[in-house]
């Protein structure tokens, strides 16, 4: 556990920090990042005010163990697990004996995104300027429905905030068949690494990478390993306690 009482060694790192719950893994094995899974996305949400004080309070202890200033980047990856719930089908959308949805989804992702804006407001205390990244859709037509209301709001608080809005949709979205394409899809719900190949590039557009990185293997170090455990398998970073 995290002890902030005594004064510890920061962690520095000029990678790109990604933020999110198990959708940060499509930024794995790639030396651009430092994707730090934040928590199963049943509770890292933004459906109602106690989720969002979890998500807060596990953004705090990341940003606590980091040496940040106004240079420092940091994308947030949040949201999808709102548009999945919002179906009405609990976390198991796929499944087809679960009730089908009779939500007003419009409401319920408007609520979302005034807790969003909560977090938004929050991470602006620590002097930084976060990335928004765009909720990724998937192969189920009535959830991609919420995700582009979801993602158009995102747009509109991004540029609220004066914040970039990371939008990879239009690359990775299939227009004709209203699903995400074969080559980004990796399960029911997640998509693949080849996710860093079109956000890499719109990151050097933004000069916050200078190169792309994408390979199968990541770096670490002894300081990041003393904070944070290491997952081989998805390639991302957890908070330890």
């Amino acid at each position: 556990m995290f002890n902030f009482l005594k004064k510890k060694k920061k962690v520095t790192t000029n990678k790109v920090i990604v933020l999110g719950d198990s959708h940060c893994r499509a930024f794995s094995f790639n030396s651009n990042f430092f994707p730090i899974f934040l928590g199963a996305g049943k509770e890292m949400n933004f459906i109602s005010d106690k989720n969002l004080k979890k998500l807060k309070k596990n953004i705090t202890r990341v940003l606590n163990t980091f040496e940040l200033n106004e240079s420092s980047k940091l994308v947030l990856f949040l949201g999808e697990p709102d548009t999945r719930f919002y179906l009405g089908k609990g976390w198991y959308p796929w499944d087809e004996t679960s009730k089908k949805s009779s939500l007003d989804f419009k409401s319920n992702v408007e609520a979302s995104l005034e807790r969003y804006e909560s977090l938004i407001e929050y991470i602006l205390q620590y002097n930084l300027k976060p990335i928004i990244m765009n909720v990724t859709p998937s192969r189920r037509k009535d959830q991609n429905q919420i995700v582009a209301y979801f993602n158009q709001l995102l747009n509109e608080l991004s540029k609220k905030k004066s914040l970039n809005f990371l939008d990879l949709n239009d690359q990775v979205f299939s227009n004709d068949e209203n699903i995400i394409k074969d080559d980004f899809y990796l399960d029911q719900v997640h998509l693949s690494t080849r996710l860093q190949l079109i956000a890499e590039k719109e990151l050097i557009k933004l000069a916050v990478l200078e190169k792309s990185a994408f390979s199968e293997t990541s770096l670490t170090n002894e300081e990041i390993q003393e904070k944070y455990g290491y997952d081989k398998r998805f390639g991302c970073y957890t908070l330890k306690g």
